[in-house]
Parts: structure tokens; sequence; C-alpha cells
């Protein structure tokens, strides 16, 4: 499976958070077993950087600037004039993709462009993200596809539509499958009593009972024999024979025998899938060669090298309170899934099978920009691709790079390492904060201030607190301190703005951090009398505070440096 990237609205904290996941499906959609037992392929985990700023989707206009608020119980879009866009009408809304934002009204759901024209009428039960220009949406029952431009692609006439694949969308009818081309017609009728996703020119389908592939001119090319079938990846496709698995070519022969009682359904990826040989998964290359079969779970080669893992059977109880612990005593930033039980281990092989880096670790994180964070001996470290520490595990806690830095901490103590493991500062403060607009947050003597990337003190430390840029953590949760520009302060318990050198450009007479948000084109969120508005950075107010809830001002510039910031973690 490919990882996938979608966008939520997060209204626990009142904002419009566009956020980044990364999909991990549950390992039962992964792997397809002969067996009852659990599959031991599993999607392969990336960093999930939940509550943040991410993706910035095609079709935005750079010059597009809005902020979601909340007006009497209803949600809407403004323009930094305070004219509403996009009318406060919605109950629920989504962040935008591909240019449009899903509202859910009184009538349904709809969608929405950024100049306020409602697109996708308001009328559906149910409607899907957009994906390569379509989205999937319910109405009375029945399933079809709209495109981003408002039309209809398929008609809403099907009990049940799958994902699109070379712009032909397998669509069910009276119990049997078929194929509909988007903007056009069924081009191949419902007929069979199941459908895959066409890939490379063709489509698994069922009937009687058997899996046989056809094109896209709905002839039957490879003939109805098998008990499953999968689409093609790299030339090849998995089906099972007898109970087991092998792969065909295009043209039906089964190049790589039935032997596996399980494989990867992401198929042959880098030239290799993923298979298992009795109670042990390893990989198969294109010509049948297995290169290793000795693991408990294996992951989708990438950039040459696939994460395995190794689990021991039992667990202690010693074991089992270590893992507990690790949670408060460790690697942060990351989602709980990178972090693996005490009776895990995670290593990497190249494709020839050898270890680059053995299967040794307590816990580990995935590989980006050819280093990764590992525990051993319940310190914590990073390695590089060749299994080298290019920092020494001795840190209780370490932190993902921001900016070229990471943050470590050792009995107590907080400071900075570059990715060759040198220091940037000594760890001599209480805490300290990622990199974010070029500076750091750090406390010492229980003061804050801040820091260069060159270690030297920018702003001198005399703030009794730092905070986020929304009015809660949860959003832009590691850029505590500077955000487009200015952070937020506390000094004799008030709360202001101040600028990269340090100048307080708004007072310090707000009795709470969450009464003050973003600062992004110059408006700040601020909360007065129990409502939001916004204020300028001369302190003006020019949005008279009446909203419930509001979001910070974003448009695509601001959201590709967001994400580059996110993305290139690490």
């Amino acid at each position: 499976m490919k990882t996938q990237f979608w966008l939520r609205w997060t209204s626990a904290v009142g904002v419009m958070a566009l956020v980044l996941f990364f999909s991990t499906p549950q390992q039962s959609a992964f792997a397809v077993e002969a067996t009852s037992e659990p599959a031991g392929v599993v999607q392969p985990v990336s960093p999930q950087i939940t509550e943040q700023v991410a993706r910035a989707e095609e079709g935005k206009a750079a010059d597009v600037v809005l902020a979601g608020v909340k007006l009497n119980g209803r949600w809407g879009f403004i323009n930094p004039q305070g004219e509403f866009v996009i009318p406060a009408e919605a109950k629920e809304i989504r962040a935008f993709q591909e240019g449009l934002i899903a509202v859910k009204k009184d009538s349904g759901w709809g969608f929405y462009n950024k100049t306020g024209q409602l697109v996708v009428p308001a009328e559906f039960s149910e409607v899907d993200n957009f994906t390569d220009g379509y989205v999937k949406v319910k109405r009375n029952g029945k399933w079809g596809y709209y495109d981003n431009q408002g039309k209809v692609a398929i008609p809403l006439e099907f009990d049940e539509v799958k994902i699109l694949g070379e712009k032909l969308v397998p669509v069910k009818s009276g119990g049997k499958w078929g194929y509909y081309c988007t903007g056009e017609q069924l081009v191949i009728p419902v007929q069979y009593k199941d459908a895959g996703v066409f890939a490379e020119g063709l489509a698994p389908v069922k009937s009687e009972g058997k899996w046989g592939y056809i094109d896209k001119t709905g002839k039957v090319v490879i003939p109805f024999q098998f008990e499953e079938a999968y689409s093609f990846s790299e030339g090849l496709a998995t089906v099972k024979v007898n109970g087991k698995y092998g792969f065909i070519d295009r043209n039906g022969v089964l190049v790589i025998k039935e032997r596996f009682g399980s494989v990867g359904t992401e198929g042959f990826h880098e030239g290799f899938a993923a298979v298992k040989v009795g109670s042990k998964w390893g990989y198969v290359d294109n010509k049948g060669n297995v290169i290793t079969t000795a693991y408990n779970e294996v992951f989708p080669f990438k950039n040459g090298l696939a994460e395995v893992r190794t689990i021991k059977t039992t667990v202690s109880f010693f074991d089992a309170v270590l893992f507990v612990a690790a949670g408060s005593a460790g690697y942060w930033d990351f989602n709980s899934n990178d972090l693996l039980p005490k009776n895990t281990k995670r290593g990497y092989i190249d494709q020839t099978g050898k270890e680059v880096i053995p299967p040794k670790y307590d816990f580990a994180n995935v590989f980006h920009e050819g280093l990764a964070a590992v525990m051993l001996n319940n310190k914590w470290g990073v390695v590089d691709k060749t299994g080298a520490f290019v920092v020494p595990n001795q840190y209780n806690k370490i932190s993902s790079y921001r900016e070229g830095f990471a943050q470590v901490e050792k009995e107590g103590k907080w400071g900075f390492v570059d990715k060759t493991g040198k220091f940037l500062t000594s760890l001599n403060y209480q805490e300290v904060s990622a990199f974010s607009d070029g500076l750091a947050a750090v406390k010492m003597y229980d003061k804050w201030g801040f820091i260069d990337t060159d270690g030297k003190t920018a702003i001198r430390i005399r703030f009794d607190e730092i905070g986020f840029p929304t009015a809660e953590p949860s959003f832009l949760e590691e850029k505590r301190g500077f955000f487009c520009g200015y952070a937020k302060v506390r000094i004799n318990e008030k709360w202001g703005l101040i600028d990269s050198t340090g100048k307080l450009v708004v007072p310090a007479e707000f009795d709470s951090a969450s009464d003050l948000m973003g600062g992004s084109f110059g408006l700040l969120g601020v909360k007065k009398n129990g409502k939001w508005g916004y204020m300028d950075l001369n302190g003006k107010m020019v949005i008279a505070p009446q909203f419930n809830e509001v979001g910070i001002f974003w448009n695509q510039e601001l959201l590709d440096r967001e994400k580059s910031y996110y993305q290139n973690s690490y």
C-alpha cells in the first residue's frame, strides 16, 4: 500500500488545522494470508505529525488568504478584510483539497471553492476526500463521483464504487460489478462477482468463483483460473493457486511458482515483494529468487533498504514495565506505532539480504534524510544507513531534527546537536524547543529566551514563558516560539507578542496565552470578553471580536513553507 495523505478539520481547539496524516492501514489490509494466523507484513510506519500544519493542496492560488471562523455555532471562511468568502452556514467543515473544501450544511455535504462558489451542491449524505481530481459521493443510498470542477463524473446510481484506477472505476449494481470511465459512460457492463482496480492496463475480475484479468475494452486476456488475484505492479501480479501464492506476468504465465503462504498486497516495489515461507517473512525478487525469510515482520524496500523486525515469543513482566516507561523517557515527535514493544527489535537489510543494520534496537524510528533515531540499552542516539552512530546513544531523550538540529537531554539538562553529533550548545538548559524561523526557545534559571543557529543568544533570557502559535499547543505543537516572525511571551503574568528582534509589538496585556493566536499576514487572533477577532501588529483591532472560534490565516506560500518544515525533519 502506498502512503496516503489527507487533511482533517480539527474542531477540538476551534481552529482550522490543516493536518498531515500518513495512512497506516491495519495489517489485514496489507497482507494476504493463506492461513488464519495474523499477517506479518504491515504498512511502512512513517512519522505521523498530528495536529500540525501540512499539505499544500494543488490548485490553491498564492494570493488567496483565508481563515476559518465559527459564528453562532456555524463555520465559514473570511478574508483579511473580515469579509465572509464562504458563509458561516456549515455544521462541519474539512480542509481544502484540490482547491475545494467540504462543508456539511443542514441539507448535506457539498464543496465550495476558495472564491466562495458552491461548486458541488450540499446534498450528499457522505463524501470522501478528493483524489486525482475526483471524489466519491453518496445520495439516497447510491454512490457516484464528482470532479473538482463540480461536474458529475459518474452518475449516482450504483450500490458501491471503488477507487479510481487509470480513469476507470469499479462500480456495483444489482450484485454485479463493471467499470465506468470518468466523465463518459459504463464501458464494461456490470457482470462480475467482484472486480479490482486497473493497473498497468489490466484489472482482476471474478466470475463463476474464479479470478482472471481483463483489459480496458473488457476483453478477457488472462482466463478465469485463480482462487485470488490482485492488481499488477512492476509487470507482475499476485495470484493464489492451490492454496498458495505466486506471481504471473502479463501473459498469465506463472513466472514465480505458487509456494508462499502469504504475500504483501503492495506487490513488487523496487524489484522485490514481501513473501512468507513457513512462519517467517522475507522477500522474493522478480526472477523468483528468495533473498531471505528470517523475520516476523517486513516492510517494502525504500531507496534500497527495507525495515525488518524480529519478535520474541514471550515478554517478561520487567520488559512490559520498560515498554510502558518508554513513553515518558525517550523519543518523541513520532506516532506511537514507531515505538516498538520491548520484545520487538528493528533493523534494516539491503537488496542482497545483508543486514546492514541488524535488528537489535529496543526502539527505533524510520529513516529520514539518511538518519534514524534508535534506542539501545535504554539510551537514545542516531545512526546512519551503515548502522554507525553519528550521535552516540547516551541520551535519555532525543527529538527529530528541525532546521538541522535535534534537542537532546541527559541527566535533566538540555541542549542541541547537529547531524554529525556536534554540540551546538552544551547541555545547560532546563528546557528547549525546536528551531523555528532560525530561533529556538531555551529556558535557564526559570526564564526563557532565544538562541540562533550559531548557538548565540539572539533574544535575551527574560520571559516567564513562551507560547504556541495557536490557542492550545495541540496545533503547530513543535513551534513553541516563533511563527511567521512572531512569538507569544509572558511577562509578569500577562501575555504579549514579540518580533524576531525581541521587540514587544503587541503589549503584554492578555491574561492567557490562549487569548492570542497566529500572527500570519500581520493579523493576530485575539480573544476579548469571550469573543474572537483579529488585531494588527500595531495593536489595532481590525476585525471586531464577534466569533466563537477562529483560525490562523493561510495561503499557498505559507502552507508550502510549513509542509517543508515538517516533511524535511530528521
